[in-house]
């Protein structure tokens, strides 16, 4: 189940730091379901993990690119471009 900190806001009145809280509190509340099951029962990450990246390099570039990170990116279907290419990173 995924959650937002918005859902969260009623608690920390708004505070500017509020996903920092949000995250440090559901990460002491997973510790401690870990110590007392032996498991997780709750696992918080920071949203972040969850976006998808989007990047247009130079042709010449995406080969090595390639090499370095090929299962974390694919090339976009776009209008034919000779000097660059629309990549997704997941």
């Amino acid at each position: 189940m995924l959650i937002s900190v918005d859902d969260f806001a009623h608690i920390f009145n708004n505070s500017q730091d509020m996903d920092q809280k949000v995250l440090a509190a559901l990460m002491m509340i997973e510790k401690d379901y870990f110590s007392k099951y032996g498991f997780h029962v709750l696992t918080a990450r920071p949203k972040k993990l969850f976006l998808n990246v989007f990047a247009k390099v130079a042709t010449v570039e995406v080969e090595g690119l390639l090499k370095k990170y090929d299962k974390a990116i694919s090339i976009l279907p776009t209008m034919f471009s000779p000097t660059s290419l629309s990549l997704r990173l997941t």
